[in-house]
């Protein structure tokens, strides 16, 4: 899958064509709880690792 900058945990899980909230699990897990809201924009390196752990191979066009 393939996104442009900026990725958003919203837009992410709207890619990945999951809930917004179970992207934000994830991210909270891999970010830090309280560091990430549905709103956080993403650097790319954390958008793919995020994309990877919910099993998605990530491209991010800049």
């Amino acid at each position: 899958m393939e996104v442009e900058l900026p990725v958003t945990v919203k837009h992410l899980a709207d890619v990945l064509s999951i809930k917004g909230n179970v992207a934000l699990k994830v991210a909270w897990i891999e970010v830090g709880f309280g560091s990430v809201n549905i709103n956080s924009k993403l650097k790319p390196g954390i958008a793919i690792l995020l994309a990877q752990k919910l099993g998605v191979e990530l491209r991010i066009n800049e």
